[in-house]
């Protein structure tokens, strides 16, 4: 049996779309001003906005990862 091959299909970016829109807000925005329920960007506001923005559900250890890459500190 071949196995499935994973990821976004081929010619897709579908990630890096998603991660220069939320770098974006994260930078320009506040949650509040998102309508969010939260005063700070933590790991599940960020979770929070990708979500519905781009119909991704990130694991909270993933959102961290990236929010440490782009330089966002605690």
């Amino acid at each position: 049996m071949a196995s499935k091959k994973r990821g976004y299909p081929e010619g897709t970016n579908r990630r890096l779309t998603v991660e220069k829109k939320a770098s974006k807000q994260i930078s320009d925005e506040q949650p509040d001003q998102l309508k969010l329920d939260y005063i700070l960007w933590a790991r599940k506001a960020v979770m929070e906005l990708i979500e519905p923005e781009c119909g991704l559900k990130m694991p909270i250890r993933t959102v961290g990862d990236y929010l440490k890459r782009r330089g966002f500190t605690p």
